[in-house]
C-alpha cells in the first residue's frame, strides 16, 4: 500500500518504476489476461503522465531562474546598453538550453518543435508578468526581450 501511497503523492521514481515495469511486461507477455493488460495500460499511462509532469516542472524552473537572471542584469550596473545585451545573453543561453533539451528528449521533428515551443512560452509568460510590474526603462527592455524569443538564431 505504501507503493501507492508513494506513487499517488509524486514520487517520481515510484512512478518511472511501475512504468518501466508495465513496458517489460508488456514486451515479455502479449497474451495478458484482460485484468492484467488493463494493468499494464493504467501502468503505462501513469508513466506518461509523469514523465509529462516531470517535464512541465523542469521548464518553469529553467523559466524561473532565466527571467531572475535577466532582473538580475537588468537592474545591475553598468550602461543601459551594457545591461540590455548582458539580459538578451541570458535570454539567448535559455534559447539554447531550450533548443538542446528539444532535441535530446524528443520523439521527432513534431515533438520537438512543441517541447521547444513549451520553453519559449512558458519564459515568454514570466516576461509578461514582469513587464506589467515593471517601470521605466525596464518596460522597453523586457519588451525587447520578448520579441527576442521568437528571433531565430543560435537556439
Amino acid at each position: 500500500m505504501a507503493f501507492v501511497e508513494d506513487m499517488l503523492k509524486g514520487n517520481l521514481i515510484t512512478t518511472v518504476a511501475i512504468g518501466a515495469m508495465a513496458l517489460v511486461l508488456s514486451k515479455i507477455l502479449p497474451d495478458l489476461s484482460p485484468p492484467l493488460r488493463s494493468a499494464v495500460k493504467s501502468g503505462l499511462s501513469l508513466f506518461l503522465e509523469s514523465e509529462s509532469e516531470a517535464e512541465g516542472g523542469i521548464i518553469e524552473r529553467l523559466a524561473d531562474m532565466a527571467l531572475k537572471n535577466v532582473l538580475t542584469t537588468l537592474s545591475g550596473l553598468g550602461s543601459p546598453e551594457e545591461r540590455q545585451k548582458a539580459a538578451r545573453g541570458a535570454v539567448e543561453d535559455y534559447k539554447r538550453t531550450a533548443h538542446s533539451r528539444a532535441r535530446r528528449y524528443a520523439r521527432d521533428h513534431k515533438d520537438r518543435h512543441a517541447r521547444r515551443r513549451r520553453h519559449i512560452e512558458a519564459l515568454r509568460h514570466r516576461l509578461n508578468r514582469a513587464r506589467v510590474q515593471a517601470t521605466g526603462r525596464q518596460v522597453q527592455d523586457l519588451e525587447s526581450l520578448i520579441g527576442a524569443l521568437d528571433e531565430v538564431g543560435q537556439a
